[in-house]
């Protein structure tokens, strides 16, 4: 089996996926629109992250 770690992703970083797709992790990607920063040590799942990081 294959470690799911990559699911979570600290923002301001690039991932390549298995497939050669690439995404680029900025913080506000994962925030809801109207995001202005992103609290350090902000962890991205997908597109969404904790509303915490948000601010």
């Amino acid at each position: 089996a294959r470690a799911q770690s990559a699911h979570y992703l600290p923002c301001g970083i690039s991932l390549q996926l298995d497939s050669g797709e690439v995404y680029n992790l900025s913080c506000c990607d994962c925030c809801p629109s109207g995001c202005s920063k992103c609290a350090s040590g902000c962890v991205c799942k997908g597109k969404t992250c904790d509303t915490s990081c948000c601010q």
